[in-house]
């Protein structure tokens, strides 16, 4: 996935139409991501005919509003860079289901697997898996992508800062367990 600032320029130059056939490609990718950050820079156009098409098929199509705190999650996940080598890594799923606190909300975790194995793990619902497993919609590359496999111990401490700093800004987070 190419990061929020190259996503940016690349819709730039191009015309509302041609951007809104972007999200639409990204829809049919299944990519909810991308499609909320199409839909922000819509909106931040002041494209509104473009953004409110755009917005009505992400809800068609995943049955979810776009994700209203996307962009702040990236900018806070963007400040965290890995000191370390290792075979750990940090991760972020979006959660469905928090309707008294906005529809949308984050889990983040680490894991020495890889993540979409982790990830899978957390849909099975077995003994691995964190207790929102049930709002788990999909991984949330853009904020984690960055950061490079790293040490368990630096693992552990982004994944709880990350986490706090979420929280810190009212965006609804599990995990990021204490370390012990």
């Amino acid at each position: 996935m190419k990061t929020r600032n190259e996503l940016a320029l690349s819709l730039h130059p191009l015309s509302g139409y041609e951007i809104l056939a972007r999200g639409m490609e990204a829809l049919e990718a299944r990519d909810f991501e991308t499609a909320t950050y199409i839909y922000d820079y819509l909106t931040t156009r002041k494209r509104a005919k473009f953004s409110k098409y755009l917005h009505n098929m992400i809800v068609d199509e995943f049955d979810s509003e776009p994700i209203r705190f996307l962009t702040l999650a990236r900018e806070i996940a963007m400040k965290y860079q890995t000191k370390t080598k290792g075979t750990h890594k940090v991760y972020v799923i979006l959660l469905d289901g928090f309707l008294k606190d906005g529809r949308h909300g984050l889990y983040v975790g680490q894991t020495s697997r890889t993540i979409e194995n982790r990830f899978k793990q957390h849909l099975s619902g077995g003994e691995l898996a964190a207790k929102c497993h049930k709002k788990m919609l999909c991984l949330l590359p853009s904020l984690y992508s960055h950061l490079s496999p790293m040490t368990k111990q630096e693992s552990l401490e982004i994944e709880e800062a990350l986490a706090d700093e979420f929280r810190a800004v009212g965006i609804r987070t599990d995990g990021g367990r204490k370390k012990k």
